[in-house]
């Protein structure tokens, strides 16, 4: 049996916190011979010295151990080279352990190889997090990806791919992340790295909350998400890089724009409701006065709309009401603000405006109405309409109050007409209406 020299060397390594086992030189079969083991080993492998000492390796190995890993080893100490490897070894109880190790030649003083010193570790409990943790990261339905201190991938989820549409994580480690999924706004404009939030966490070491934003798939299509960031910290708390949580949020936006139609326009004829025109006025009045813009009201009615209910029936009168709205839109602004504001009556503010405009809107209006049939089976219909040019200075009550006389007074004086009421500004007598009559009728 042959010893291992340096009694020195085996009393340092004795205590070891590594385990540590040393073996003759001898490569060929039956093998190099153990003939030292420090305690680490005994307690990492749960033998006895004396069970190992005499002994070859091998008894540490069994049926799951990697032979190609072995025969590796063997080459490689065959040329006098250092050895790296992992592998499964078993313990005494017959129980598996996954072993990192690395194996240095001892030489002579002729350079001749007398003995193998390899140190040990048992790697099984971190590998089993590794692996917990890339099952935990593959499972999660949130895409996850981490970049490192120059915003360079270093991992990326199942989810995150499949969300991306890649198929292969290796392609996309070392990649720039912003440059590959975040470096345009929906709109096709750059987006500038230092407008990015992911890379202000990594700059300001704050962490990013419930953030939406675009990010573009691999086939260039626009994906909407929601980002949560936090930095990755290091064991002396230097900054490592950021760890990226993101969700697709298509679908939740789509909900989110339907209640949000829902809450702002009349169910029936998807014309704005009343209460969100209160918010719009008040926002156009502000704006009217800061510009120096003309800001004018309609507000239109249906003729004998109850006629329409009482012979053709409620859902004739909806669909009246639908295609009445549908007729207008197409015939006024972007800008212009159509309110169902009850019943069959209608209120449209209109922006940058003046009451001369107003007026031959609501003319367009009224002969373009009369002139069509808007429900097949059911008669022409006619509107009247009143209005009046707003002022910044006076209650948003005077002004609904004048545009609401000027169209009783379209209406009183026999329907299908347009009454406009000027400002009291602008008349010496403010109960003064101007209207204007269809001849033609």
């Amino acid at each position: 049996m042959s010893t291992f020299p340096d009694k020195a060397f085996r009393q340092a390594i004795s205590q070891a916190y590594n385990a540590v086992l040393i073996t003759t030189a001898d490569l060929d079969p039956p093998g190099p011979e153990i003939v030292y083991v420090n305690p680490a080993l005994c307690e990492q492998t749960g033998y006895m010295e004396d069970e190992l000492i005499g002994q070859t390796p091998r008894i540490l190995q069994g049926a799951a151990t990697d032979r190609t890993v072995l025969e590796h080893m063997r080459t490689t100490l065959s040329q006098g080279k250092f050895f790296e490897g992992e592998t499964v070894n078993y313990r005494k109880d017959g129980t598996p352990y996954l072993v990192h190790w690395n194996i240095s030649p001892v030489l002579d003083r002729d350079d001749r190889t007398t003995h193998y010193v390899s140190v040990q570790s048992d790697i099984t409990e971190r590998v089993q997090s590794e692996r917990f943790n890339r099952q935990l990261m593959s499972s999660l339905g949130e895409g996850v990806f981490g970049i490192d201190p120059v915003g360079r991938l270093t991992m990326i989820n199942q989810a995150a791919l499949n969300l991306l549409g890649y198929s292969n994580e290796e392609d996309l480690l070392g990649l720039n992340a912003h440059e590959l999924m975040h470096a345009w706004y929906p709109d096709g404009r750059p987006y500038p790295k230092d407008e990015c939030p992911i890379n202000h966490v990594l700059q300001t070491e704050k962490p990013l909350k419930a953030w939406r934003d675009t990010f573009f798939r691999a086939d260039g299509k626009p994906l909407s998400v929601e980002i949560y960031a936090t930095i990755i910290q290091g064991l002396f708390n230097e900054t490592n890089g950021v760890v990226v949580v993101f969700r697709e949020i298509t679908q939740q936006l789509a909900i989110e724009e339907e209640l949000e139609h829902a809450a702002h326009h009349d169910r029936l004829t998807g014309a704005f409701n009343r209460h969100f025109f209160d918010r719009l006025f008040e926002k156009e009045c502000a704006r009217s006065a800061r510009l120096g813009e003309p800001l004018s009201l309609l507000l239109l009615d249906i003729d004998h709309f109850k006629r329409i209910n009482d012979e053709h029936g409620h859902l004739a009168g909806d669909e009246v009401l639908k295609q009445l709205v549908n007729h207008i839109s197409q015939r006024v602004r972007e800008t212009d603000i159509l309110t169902r504001w009850g019943g069959e009556e209608f209120a449209l503010l209109l922006p940058d405006t003046s009451l001369e405009g107003a007026r031959e809107l609501a003319e367009s209006l009224r002969t373009s109405v009369e002139a069509t049939e808007l429900v097949e089976g059911l008669p022409k219909l006619t509107i009247s309409l009143g209005g009046t040019r707003i002022l910044t200075d006076e209650s948003a009550k005077a002004s609904f109050r004048r545009a609401d006389e000027s169209l009783y007074k379209a209406k009183d004086s026999g329907r299908n007409k347009v009454c406009m009421a000027k400002p009291p500004a602008d008349l010496p007598n403010k109960s003064s209406l101007a209207c204007k009559k269809n001849l033609g009728h």
